[in-house]
């Protein structure tokens, strides 16, 4: 499956996340805001673990999901 489909099935699951200034809508939307920042969370956490778990690693495949996870995860504090 191509990224921008998961992408697009994530946002049509969750629903809007900006708030438009209207009370009962923007509740919603505050709510679908905590859900995405749950899920990306928790990615995160998944890939966090893959970097640690195998850049140091022997094996040629696992070593280069790790180090390709901790590259991601540092471009993030950029």
């Amino acid at each position: 499956m191509k990224t921008d489909t998961i992408i697009e099935v994530i946002n049509k699951l969750v629903g809007e996340i900006n708030p438009i200034g209207e009370t009962n809508i923007d509740n919603q939307r505050y709510d679908n805001l905590i859900m995405l920042c749950t899920i990306t969370n928790e990615l995160l956490h998944k890939i966090f673990d893959v970097s640690i778990e195998n850049k140091d690693r022997s094996e040629f495949s696992m070593k280069r999901a790790g180090r390709y996870a901790e590259t991601f995860l540092n471009s993030l504090k950029e």
